[in-house]
């Protein structure tokens, strides 16, 4: 069978010498021994298929289970990474279920030292997302590259991870349904010592925008070991999407489906607990910790992924957050919700609603807020529908109690939806001011009952004021 290779050296000067299989040979200085092999794949192409002004080099071929395979290696000219991007595809007319597997050779050989992985230590372990290695055991001191290899951001961990002098990582049954495409993406790095090797780890355990450079948004939905990818990360704060939500309903406002019930599992990038709803709430991010009672007590989160009844689906994900883990509350009352939401929502927050029938509640900064001394000033949230579901969505939160709102400028697209400047409900004396809001109507209506637009609130009872903001509406 023909090979060959290409060679592509990286922005920081790093070699990735390709193999037609889509392995890396050697790299920089024996840095591999032939890694990134993905077992059972047969290729006999001869050349690979150039684009991304030759940076990206693919190369096609079959899965011994009878699936299509792609494999597309981006190297960075401006950064010092590569990315393999894996799409397996079922052309055939039944659902094809097959074991996925890695293989990393280090050229290390014997000198193979693990210095830090995903789970906090230095052994190689199935919940692992991450290892980063050398032939030292400093890092500092050996003849070859520092080597990091991302295989996930802990939505998906390995069901076995073996040590080879490098490591083998598994995926069992895994079903690719007839006509439907999954796709599995890595990354790697190599560095010159420990110091660089760790710097820019959480970008590959929540990718960044430059990260994603060159995959569209179907190809990043595809991916199974990564959750709420974006192509377009243009929103400059948290971004909170419903729109893989098909049902339940969720609203904001019933504290139970954040409050903490009982611990679920974690790993130095992942931590989920169950709440009292019985919905799964998973925390992504780094360097995750927790004490003898299962509780969070260090790691930085980027991400969170809300499986309504823990179905194994990803209902709810917020994306675009850098929050303290060990900041939020698990006492099992609704001081959990309200930390959580105040935390989430800091920021100017962008919604984007489900086409589902099934009712999303929401508000732009908080679900309840409650207390004579408590005041919540909005920010200026952005809120777009999709053209079919039942959003309600309200511009700073839904359920005031004697609490003082002083309103975002906040804009809302009302198709199909209930969209109201400020808040949905005030009770016990409470203060709203309201925010000079956007509402942005459409005639084209699939409900009977929708759409619905209100200025500033919709429930105002005995004792609340309201002054009103600045509406505008197109």
């Amino acid at each position: 069978m023909a090979t060959f290779t290409v060679n592509l050296e990286d922005g920081d000067g790093f070699e990735w010498d390709i193999r037609n299989t889509g392995e890396i040979l050697d790299g920089t200085d024996d840095a591999f021994d032939s890694a990134f092999g993905l077992s059972w794949f047969a290729t006999s192409a001869t050349q690979s298929i150039e684009s991304m002004n030759g940076r990206q080099h693919e190369t096609v071929g079959t899965h011994t289970s009878g699936l299509d395979v792609s494999r597309k290696i981006y190297v960075s000219e401006t950064q010092g990474y590569a990315r393999f991007f894996d799409t397996f595809t079922n052309n055939t007319g039944a659902a094809i279920t097959f074991d996925l597997s890695y293989s990393h050779n280090s050229g290390a050989d014997s000198n193979y030292t693990v210095l830090a992985s995903s789970s906090g230590d230095t052994v190689q372990a199935a919940d692992d997302t991450y290892i980063i290695s050398d032939d030292s055991a400093t890092g500092n001191g050996g003849s070859d590259p520092v080597v990091g290899i991302f295989f996930g951001d802990g939505s998906l961990t390995p069901t076995s991870l073996v040590s080879t002098g490098g490591f083998t990582h598994g995926y069992d049954t895994i079903t690719v349904e007839p006509g439907e495409s999954i796709s599995f993406m890595m990354y790697a790095q190599q560095n010159d010592n420990f110091a660089d090797g760790t710097e820019d780890v959480q970008s590959f355990v929540v990718p960044t925008a430059d990260r994603l450079e060159g995959l569209t948004q179907a190809e990043l939905d595809q991916v199974i070991n990564y959750v709420g990818l974006q192509a377009d990360q243009t929103a400059s704060g948290p971004v909170v999407d419903l729109s893989n939500n098909d049902g339940p309903s969720f609203y904001m406002s019933i504290t139970q489906n954040i409050t903490f019930d009982s611990f679920h599992s974690s790993t130095g990038t992942s931590y989920s607990w169950i709440s009292a709803n019985g919905h799964k709430i998973t925390a992504i991010g780094h360097g995750i910790a927790i004490d003898g009672s299962n509780i969070p007590t260090a790691g930085q989160v980027q991400k969170f992924v809300i499986d309504l009844y823990d179905s194994g689906s990803e209902d709810v994900i917020i994306s675009g957050v850098d929050i303290d883990l060990s900041n939020l509350s698990f006492t099992g009352t609704s001081t959990d919700s309200d930390t959580f939401w105040a935390e989430v929502l800091a920021g100017e927050t962008t919604f984007i609603g489900t086409d589902s029938t099934f009712q999303q509640r929401v508000g732009g900064d908080a679900g309840n807020l409650s207390g004579a001394a408590t005041l919540l000033i909005g920010q200026d949230d952005t809120f777009e529908a999709g053209d079919l579901g039942v959003n309600f969505f309200f511009g700073d939160a839904l359920d005031v109690n004697e609490a003082t709102l002083v309103g975002g400028n906040d804009t809302l697209n009302g198709t199909a939806s209930v969209a109201v400047g400020d808040a949905y409900n005030t009770e016990s004396n409470a203060r709203i001011f309201g925010g000079d809001d956007l509402i942005i109507a459409s005639s084209d209506n699939p409900h009977d009952f929708l759409p619905q637009f209100g200025g500033d609130v919709v429930l105002i009872y005995t004792g609340s004021v309201v002054m009103g903001g600045t509406i505008s509406s197109t």
